[in-house]
């Protein structure tokens, strides 16, 4: 039984701050974001940390998937 004084703190408001911080410190240090960009090592590191991040995201699919496959026999 769950306690009514419990709160939940909202996931979106959570993200609305996240990004707004996120942007507000991009836009204080554009230069160095800039001159970082233009380094090869630096894009290779992002494509290689999106390419990991979508293989974690797949593989928590299979597993949820797999999950319902379970539960509905």
């Amino acid at each position: 039984m769950r306690s009514k004084f419990k709160v939940r703190f909202p996931g979106s408001l959570l993200k609305v701050i996240f990004l707004s911080a996120g942007g507000f410190l991009i836009f204080r240090n554009r230069e160095k974001i800039k001159s970082l960009a233009h380094n090869s090592g630096f894009i290779v590191t992002a494509i290689h940390g999106i390419l990991l991040s979508l293989i974690a995201l797949v593989y928590r699919l299979i597993v949820s998937l797999n999950w319902i496959i379970q539960q509905s026999r």
